[in-house]
């Protein structure tokens, strides 16, 4: 007895893909769904926006340059007299990318003349290296100060591309003619608790300036 053989034919799926198909699920979604995305996009949204600066202050997330401070020292003259008084310009500029944590400027002065005052004054610049020393001079008279020192300049944040300006004025003692007078500042940055980054660049930190006994 003869059978036919079985053929088997295989079926080939002609399915098409829609493309357009995920905007169709979106519309079958509903009112509902559309405000409950609205409300989560707009919370996320709040959220980051009040994270971002927290995490900024605290070094994270913040692709900006470290703070730079950068200082420079002069006198209106280059000579001056015995007995006479002139003043010391000092001009400090955060020239780096971010926010400068806590600036101190110091003023180092010379032996041959005296501290008679500061701009701005106490407590943001006073002669003295530490606050007993600070507080120990100020307790003197101006005619009482010892020659020379260091004035400490705590000078607080310092945004970038901000700068500012200290004027300290002294006294030249008795010094012969042709005496070389020369004074220095140096300019720090310290990290608070609201911005940590610190400086990475220190050529630009330093100057000296120095005036002739006429």
């Amino acid at each position: 007895m003869n059978q036919k053989p079985i053929r088997l034919k295989d079926e080939i799926s002609t399915r098409r893909v829609d493309p357009l198909g995920w905007l169709k699920w979106l519309r079958r979604r509903g009112f509902q769904f559309w405000v409950y995305l609205g409300l989560g996009a707009i919370s996320f949204i709040a959220v980051l926006g009040m994270f971002i600066p927290v995490a900024r202050k605290q070094g994270q997330l913040d692709f900006r340059g470290p703070p730079d401070i950068e200082v420079s020292l002069s006198t209106s003259e280059k000579t001056v007299t015995p007995n006479s008084q002139f003043d010391y310009v000092i001009v400090y500029t955060n020239v780096g990318g971010s926010e400068a944590g806590s600036v101190t400027v110091d003023v180092i002065l010379p032996d041959e003349v005296t501290f008679v005052n500061a701009v701005p004054g106490n407590p943001a610049c006073a002669l003295g290296n530490n606050p007993k020393e600070r507080y120990a001079i100020q307790k003197m008279s101006p005619e009482e100060y010892p020659p020379g020192g260091l004035i400490r300049c705590l000078l607080g944040t310092r945004l970038a591309g901000l700068d500012g300006q200290i004027v300290v004025t002294v006294r030249l003692g008795d010094s012969p003619k042709g005496t070389p007078v020369t004074a220095n500042v140096l300019g720090s940055v310290s990290t608070t608790r609201d911005y940590k980054k610190l400086e990475e660049m220190f050529d630009n930190n330093n100057a000296e300036w120095t005036v002739s006994v006429q």
